[in-house]
């Protein structure tokens, strides 16, 4: 009987499902991994684009918001240095992130396409040179210390 249901909404196709921003209440995430949804917690922040952390649909522990999505991804490429500075140049990385803009690229129209991109080897934290203490960007820093970079991609 549940399988027709997850097949008629859908629930069949779901790799994984994250909830994030509040802990979710144990019983609640009982509840939906009772029914086969394989709901991870993970931990982010919107100026590290969301996702900082995340189970995964194979390690699923109540309670924990997962391992950092850099050390999971240099576990999957199987790289030595886990270092932001050593991910951010590795060449399977970009690699991968070309991957995932190629394939969110094919869903978008022209306009709301990346076109560019380029990763830096540094994590931008609230209250740093770089955001003000509730994440806003500061651009003119940015642009004086990234102007390289920027130039890179728009020159």
């Amino acid at each position: 009987m549940l399988s027709r249901i997850h097949a008629q909404l859908g629930m069949d196709r779901i790799r994984i499902a994250v909830t994030g921003s509040e802990p979710i209440p144990r019983g609640t995430h009982e509840f939906f991994l009772g029914l086969g949804l394989p709901l991870c917690e993970g931990y982010g922040m919107t100026e590290c684009a969301a996702g900082a952390t995340v189970d995964r649909p194979e390690r699923i522990k109540i309670g924990t918001v997962g391992r950092p999505l850099a050390a999971a991804l240099a576990e999957r490429h199987q790289l030595t240095d886990r270092s932001l500075p050593a991910l951010a140049a590795h060449p399977r990385v970009l690699k991968s992130l070309q991957e995932g803009i190629d394939a969110a690229n094919s869903k978008l129209s022209r306009v709301e396409q990346i076109k560019r991109f380029a990763v830096l080897p540094e994590v931008w934290t609230p209250g740093s040179d770089h955001l003000t203490a509730t994440g806003k960007l500061r651009r003119k820093p940015i642009a004086t210390t990234y102007a390289a970079t920027i130039d890179s991609l728009y020159g």
